[in-house]
């Protein structure tokens, strides 16, 4: 559960500044203040930012928006010189490095991982994703038998698609063209140079 804390930006008590009730003269105090979310006493994000004006002879209170005219500009000339302090988005700044360590982690590093696994041990119906003369353009290609010199591959139909929507061409009215073995060597070789880029295996938990 979040909770909300008050925080104290500035207090000033100008001359010359004159009470909107009572018209006594620099008896007014100007007050600004941030409020945040925390938990557990960390700041998690700034809720809010305000300005108030305290009255030390009638005791009244207002906020900027009560007051028109010079005074009402004096007042915003204070508001926006305050800002609400960094620290208080410390924990905003900490979830969002967390949630890109997370993303490179499933995106970017457990692919690779698992890749370099598949390709040591090759299995039917791995999926191949195959950068076409490293031009961005993907195409796919599945294993349908493993031998012990070669690896026998089935080309999609379907050329030329980004990597994002390689997904869209998985589908069996574009599996089919004859298999043909590729020898371990070319394989080996187009995952050294990346024409290989990804390998993926039916029935595993995909997180990227």
């Amino acid at each position: 559960m979040l909770f909300n804390k008050n925080h104290l930006l500035h207090t000033e008590k100008p001359q010359g500044f004159v009470c909107k009730k009572c018209n006594s003269e620099s008896t007014t105090t100007i007050i600004i203040n941030s409020s945040y979310y925390h938990f557990l006493g960390i700041p998690i994000f700034p809720n809010n930012k305000l300005l108030r004006t305290e009255c030390k002879a009638c005791g009244t209170e207002f906020s900027r928006l009560h007051y028109n005219g010079e005074l009402r500009l004096v007042l915003e000339r204070y508001y926006k010189q305050f800002k609400i302090p960094l620290w208080q988005y410390s924990g905003l700044a900490v979830l969002t490095v967390v949630f890109g360590l997370v993303v490179l982690q499933f995106r970017v590093l457990l692919p690779i991982k698992l890749t370099k696994e598949y390709a040591a041990n090759p299995q039917v119906n791995d999926i191949w994703e195959i950068d076409i003369y490293d031009s961005g353009y993907y195409t796919l290609a599945k294993v349908t038998r493993v031998g012990e010199d070669s690896i026998w591959i089935q080309e999609n139909d379907m050329m030329g698609e980004p990597q994002e929507k390689i997904h869209e061409i998985d589908k069996v009215e574009y599996w089919t063209r004859a298999p043909y073995p590729v020898p371990r060597t070319v394989f080996e070789t187009g995952l050294e140079y990346g024409d290989i880029d990804r390998i993926k295996r039916p029935g595993e938990l995909r997180l990227w």
